[in-house]
Parts: structure tokens; sequence; C-alpha cells
């Protein structure tokens, strides 16, 4: 007995005089109140991005109604430029047919006449230098109306004297109604922003994987995409077992009680708590389906890279010892993992997504494969917001 509590004693002392005791227990406690707390902050975390998307979507719109208002006010200058330019070449009284579809309807329905369906309020602008011209403005006549134009026209317009009356030398077509087709700039570069959740396989007390990351795409021909991305993920461990080799190739620390005549036995593990970052790069292909609809389907294959970042292990071993009343005893021991790299990973998925002049809005799902023992198969929902460079 003598020899073991010296043997106990002198472990004890060297255990106390273990440089950076202190700092390390301090870093230890500072992992497990982070851990701990991670499941509040993802909360906050998912509200942030779901609040940033929204904003960033909203954005997008208003700028895109922007563009379009820009575009109509541009097509009625153009319509009003042309019938400047076409009433300075010609001196004789004109008379521009409005489209039925065009016609104003009289500001007080109680007293309408029929005449009064032939005038339309249109301003007409005319070179400084040129010579006033009477202008007739006149509606498209129907079949009911078209025998009566010319008296509906002399009765609302008085104020022309019979001899201003004459024949029309000029007449320029009807202005067509404008149309505005949907326009698409064509880009063949983009630059995006995405956030990712992922669930891997198997999932022994493994949160789910959340990161948000860039890309790349180029098109290269027809509707064929290179593409290049980044993405950084984490995830927490909340395990009551070791991890299997897919999550963790360490050694993990075991305890043993000694019991004096009886070999040493294993202490159960109670839990196991850790977050473990991780980043995965990409490089592949991406094909969008030539369907004409508001969304447009893709799929795409990339091959990808993963390297695991290091992190602290915290193990934490209870036992109940037999007695009056039981005794219970609880010790943790922390482990550091080193970095590793993972090759051979592939993806393999499909997206739709929603295209405007410069933006583009996607949502997809994918399979991340291993392909081998050592690290695990991951579903992946990504979604994004892409600029048309």
């Amino acid at each position: 007995m003598r020899d073991l509590d010296k043997y106990l004693a002198d472990r004890l002392n060297e255990e106390s005089a273990f440089s950076g005791r202190e700092a390390n227990w301090r870093m230890l406690t500072y992992r497990l109140e982070a851990a701990a707390a991670r499941h509040a902050l993802a909360r906050w975390q998912v509200a942030a991005s779901v609040l940033l998307l929204s904003f960033l979507m909203a954005s997008g719109s208003a700028y895109w109604f922007y563009r379009e208002s820009e575009a109509r006010a541009a097509q009625w200058a153009e319509a009003a430029a042309l019938m400047e330019t076409t009433l300075s070449k010609t001196a004789a009284p004109l008379a521009v047919v409005v489209p039925q579809k065009m016609r104003s309807a009289p500001p007080d329905r109680s007293f309408a006449r029929p005449e009064r369906d032939l005038l339309l309020p249109l301003p007409v602008l005319l070179p400084s230098k040129a010579t006033p011209l009477p202008v007739v403005l006149m509606a498209e006549p129907t079949v009911d109306d078209a025998p009566t134009a010319e008296a509906s026209a002399a009765k609302v317009l008085p104020f022309l004297h019979p001899r201003d009356w004459q024949p029309l030398q000029y007449l320029p077509p009807p202005i067509p109604h404008p149309t505005f087709a949907p326009r698409r700039r064509g880009s063949r570069l983009w630059i995006g922003l995405q956030g990712t959740v992922g669930t891997p396989e198997p999932r022994p007390g493994i949160s789910l994987l959340q990161g948000a990351g860039v890309g790349v795409e180029y098109r290269a021909f027809g509707q064929l995409w290179l593409t290049a991305s980044a993405d950084w993920l984490a995830y927490d461990v909340q395990h009551s077992d070791y991890l299997p080799a897919a999550f963790y190739r360490e050694n993990p620390p075991k305890a043993f009680k000694i019991i004096l005549g009886k070999p040493p036995a294993p202490y159960p593990l109670y839990n196991v708590v850790a977050n473990q970052r991780l980043r995965l790069w990409s490089t592949g292909l991406r094909y969008r389906i030539p369907v004409h609809f508001w969304l447009r389907p893709s799929v795409h294959v990339a091959h990808t890279w993963a390297d695991v970042s290091p992190a602290v292990y915290n193990y934490t071993f209870v036992d109940t010892l037999p007695g009056t009343p039981p005794k219970t005893v609880s010790f943790s021991s922390a482990q550091s993992t080193s970095a590793y790299s993972v090759r051979g990973l592939w993806r393999f998925g499909l997206a739709l997504e929603r295209e405007t002049d410069e933006w583009a809005f996607r949502l997809g799902i994918s399979r991340q494969a291993a392909f081998r023992s050592d690290f695990y198969d991951t579903w992946l929902v990504q979604g994004g917001i892409w600029y048309k460079w």
C-alpha cells in the first residue's frame, strides 16, 4: 500500500507541475461553452440568413422594375421623336389615326356622345423653327361609325373654318401599341453567394452541416457551364459513444480504473462534445435544360475535395462506485485533432433557377458521395443569388 501511495503521490506532483495546465483548461472550458451555446446561435444565424436573402430579393426586384420603367420611357420617347420628325416633313394638315384600343373614355359618361370618343388628348411637340401645322386627332373608325366620321368631326371641331378643310396629303400609319418582351442579358460569367445545409450519412450524434460559400460559373458553349465553388461548413458533435472512423481519425482517449487483484477495467464513456469545421472545394460542369418556363432546371456534376480543420474533442467518463450510498465518479479528457484532407469526392445534383436581366436565383439539391470508408456521404441543399457579369 505504501508503494502505491508513493506512486500516486508522484503522479499527482507531476500533474500539478505540468506547464500550461491552467491555460489548457481555460481553452477547454471556452470550447465547451461555445459548443453548448451553438444551438441557440444557430437559430439566430438562420433568421439572419432568411432576412438577408429577403432583402437581396427585394432589392433585386426593385432594381428590375426600375430598369423596366426606364426601357418603357425610352420607347415612348422614341415614338414621340418619330412623330415629331414626321410632322416636320409636311406642310399639310395631318390626321393621326389612333387605334381603337388606345381610345380614351370621356370623363363623364352621363353626357357621352359618339363623337366625343373620336378625340384623344395627345401632346405633339414641334421644332421651335417649324411652322405650326393643324393636326386633327381622329379615332380609328369602326364599321358602325365609319359613315358618320366626317359629320362627327365637323361637329366636334367647329372652330375650323371650311376653307381649312383640305385633302390630306400625308397620312402616317397608326402608331402600334408598344409591346415589351422579356429581356435577358447574354452573359457568360456568373458570380454568386450561396448558403448550404447538409445532413451526413451516417449521422451518429452529428448536427446538420451549416455554412456559406462563393461560386463562379462560365458558359463555355450552348448551355454547358464550367463551375467552381468554395464552401465553409461546420457541425456540432453531441454523442454518447465514440465516433466512427468516417468522422474521427485519431485514437480516442480511454480511462481505466485500477482495482487491486484485478485487471484494469475501462470507465464507461458518457458523452463526446465538439465543434468541427471543414471546407469543400468543387470544380465541375452544369447543363441547363432548354425548357422555356419561368423556372429553368439544370443538372450538374462536380469533383470535390474536403479540408477538415483541427478541433478539440472533450470526452466525459462517468462511473458509479459500489457502496452505501453509491458514489458517482465523473471526469473529462480533452483531445486535439490534426487537420487532414480528403480527395475523390463526387457531387451529383439538380437545381431550379429564376433568371432576370442581371440576377439569377437558384435552389438545388445534391448528393455528395465519398466512395470510401474513411469519410461520409452527404445530402446538400444549396440556395444562392448570382450576378450576371
